[in-house]
This record gives structure tokens, C-alpha cells and sequence, in this order.
């Protein structure tokens, strides 16, 4: 069953999901689910990295949706400043969407 989930509120962002994605804890795979932890980058946004709960860091990133911040995750981004390692490796595909919905959750 999938269900659209409302997030980062006037921005009117809706991302359609699964419903085993809510099973998992995205905050705590946020900060220990993979390694480097996606906290210590995301936390304060070093370089290119966005921030976690920084509106305007996620506007873009939230606008192409869910599969494709979780392609993103999977593959990496080895051109950013700090390079991102592809986490695919080390995270399946439903906890890199459970991180990545708690991240986008955290839009103010």
C-alpha cells in the first residue's frame, strides 16, 4: 500500500512511499545506520552536503523525489565537496529511504 506523506510543511512537499519504509528507524540509521554515519556530514552541512533541516539546502533535492535522493544515496556523489561515498554498499535500499525521510522530515 503506498501513502503520501506530507513534509516540510508550506513548502507543500509530498513524497509517495512504501509502508515498510516507516518500520525502520530513519533517525537512528541516520546517525549510525552507515559509516561515515550520514549524520556527520548532513548534521551541519559541510561543504556541498545539505543540511539536515535546512529548507533551502532540500527544496531542490526534495522536488526530484524519493527513488531519486535514494539512487543518489546508493551511488554517491564522488564529484561533491565533501565527495559522497555510495552507501548502497552498506545499506539496503529501504533504510537509505528511511534515513533520507527522516532527514526531509526535519524541514522547518
Amino acid at each position: 500500500m503506498k501513502r503520501l506523506i506530507p513534509l516540510a510543511g508550506a513548502m507543500g512537499i509530498a513524497l509517495i512511499t512504501g509502508s515498510n519504509a516507516h518500520a525502520l528507524d530513519g533517525e537512528a540509521l541516520y546517525n549510525t545506520g552507515t559509516n561515515p554515519p550520514c549524520a556527520a556530514c548532513h548534521r551541519q552541512g559541510q561543504g556541498d552536503t545539505p543540511e539536515t533541516g535546512n529548507t533551502d539546502d532540500w527544496a531542490e533535492r526534495a522536488e526530484q523525489g524519493i527513488d531519486a535522493l535514494v539512487a543518489t544515496a546508493q551511488d554517491g556523489i564522488p564529484d561533491a565537496s565533501p565527495p559522497m561515498p555510495p552507501m548502497g554498499p552498506q545499506a539496503s535500499e529501504e533504510e537509505l529511504r528511511a534515513i533520507i525521510e527522516y532527514m526531509l522530515s526535519q524541514i522547518d
